[in-house]
Parts: structure tokens; sequence; C-alpha cells
């Protein structure tokens, strides 16, 4: 008589590592799905936005809101606050009229064109009041927002960022106070 073995027959390699070839079908497209993502949206965002120049008194048309025109004016005595030797307090002061949907728009900031140094407003140590920025806004919004600048600074830009899907940044050129 011969002998028998339990063996069976044997399975191929395809077959014993099925399991295994259909996870790496599914992680390895995964995975370069996720490091592209990354990769492109860190380039997204920091992209930078078209910024669209308005002339001084001039209003802008974006994301169906009117925006402007803009002015900055010098603060004589912003409400008991000394300012340090040398700098001076200004007022980017922008309105926003939104169109039928509402907008909202980020503070705005304040660019000297010829350095490209940029101010935030300081509101906080002045105890301002006032509109700093549109939040959803369904109404026209008047945006009264300070600076505390270097006396020899100038001339400026208002920059304005408007929550929208486009690239776009508005600089509403000011006449210098």
């Amino acid at each position: 008589m011969g002998a028998v073995t339990g063996a069976g027959p044997r399975r191929g390699w395809w077959s014993r590592n099925a399991i295994a070839l259909v996870a790496l079908a599914v992680l390895v497209p995964a995975t370069v799905g996720a490091i592209g993502w990354q990769e492109w949206s860190g380039y997204f965002q920091g992209r930078h936005p078209l910024v669209v120049p308005v002339e001084p008194g001039e209003t802008a048309e974006l994301a169906g809101a009117t925006i402007g025109p803009a002015a900055l004016v010098q603060v004589p005595d912003p409400q008991g606050f000394d300012a340090p030797a040398g700098a001076r307090v200004l007022a980017a002061q922008v309105t926003v009229v939104p169109g039928e949907e509402p907008v909202g728009c980020s503070r705005p900031v304040l660019v000297e064109l010829p350095t490209g140094r940029r101010w935030e407003a300081e509101y906080a140590p002045m105890g301002w009041r006032g509109e700093l920025g549109c939040y959803e806004a369904t109404a026209p919004v008047w945006i009264n927002a300070p600076y505390l600048v270097p006396g020899d600074a100038g001339p400026f830009a208002v920059e304005l960022e408007l929550a929208h899907d486009g690239d776009e940044r508005l600089h509403l050129l000011v006449e210098q106070p």
C-alpha cells in the first residue's frame, strides 16, 4: 500500500497572498492620494492672492459687495492713550455694502506701499470702539480700525480680504493724512 499524505494540493503564491495583495492595491493609491493632497493643499494655502488696487475715493465690487471708499485719518487724542514718541495713531475707515448675500471680511491691514510693512489693528490698549471687520454682514458696515504706526511711515493702502471663493484681495489706496 502506498503512503497517503495529508498535505493536499499545494496552493499557489497568488492565492496565499491574496489578502495582502488586495490591501496593497487599496493602500498604495490611498497613500499617494493623501500625500498629494497634503502637498497641494499646502501650496494653495501659501499662494498669494491677486491684489486688486483701488484708487483713492473709488469703490470696488467684489463677491457681490461694494467696498469703499476708504480713508485714513489721524486720531488726535485716542481716548487717553499716550502714543510712544515718534509714533502716531491712524484710523482706516472703509465702507462695506453687502449685495444679496451676507458678506464677511477680515480686519483691514494697513500696508506701507514702498516697503510692504504691515500693521494689524490695535484696538485693545486704546479702548477703541467701532467695527473692526464685517462678519456675515447683511447691512452696510462702516469699518473704523486704529493703527499705531511710526511717524515717518507712509504712503499707505488699506488691505481688505473678503470671505469668498476667489483669490482677490483689495488694496484700497488712501491719501496720506
